[in-house]
């Protein structure tokens, strides 16, 4: 029957809780951390305080009883139509800011190119600068040669 591997699990009588040490069913069986998870997440409760009853069956009754607490566990555990709503908006608002993000990334990119670029012209500027320093320098050497020798023929048209 499909509900035979159910019969070990399945003991509905409401008892003292999941916390307690379970008396007949060795830590060591290898159906132990299965019924451990069971009686933690409410699906089973211990028979006085401290038993499992691993090998009773189950009646109709007991697995309408075991079904009906499964039903109401996962209405517990199920999404809301606000809850919903509200995950939503929630990805929409992560998304516009990850766009928000992306086109703040777009922007610094093109005002890094943009100083890249400025960079480059001021560096362009700054060697002709240099250039036409230089230029005037050797116009200025030129003009005090010119100078001296004016002097000398003045200086050389007076000894005579």
């Amino acid at each position: 029957m499909i509900f035979k591997g159910m019969v070990v699990l399945m003991l509905v009588v409401i008892g003292s809780g999941a916390n307690a040490a379970i008396t007949d069913v060795s830590s060591s069986d290898a159906s132990f951390p299965a019924i451990k998870r069971s009686l933690d997440k409410g699906y089973f409760s211990l028979l006085d305080g401290t038993k499992f009853l691993p090998d009773q069956k189950v009646s109709r009754k007991e697995m309408a009883i075991l079904l009906d607490r499964l039903d109401q566990l996962s209405q517990k555990a199920s999404l809301s139509s606000d809850d919903i709503v509200q995950l939503k908006t929630f990805s929409q608002k992560f998304i516009d800011y990850l766009e928000s993000q992306q086109n703040t990334k777009v922007l610094v990119d093109s005002e890094v190119d943009l100083i890249k670029n400025e960079q480059k012209t001021l560096n362009y500027d700054i060697s002709r600068l240099e250039d036409h320093i230089q230029m005037v320098e050797k116009r200025r050497k030129e003009q005090e040669i010119y100078i001296w020798l004016g002097v000398g023929l003045g200086v050389l048209g007076l000894m005579k």
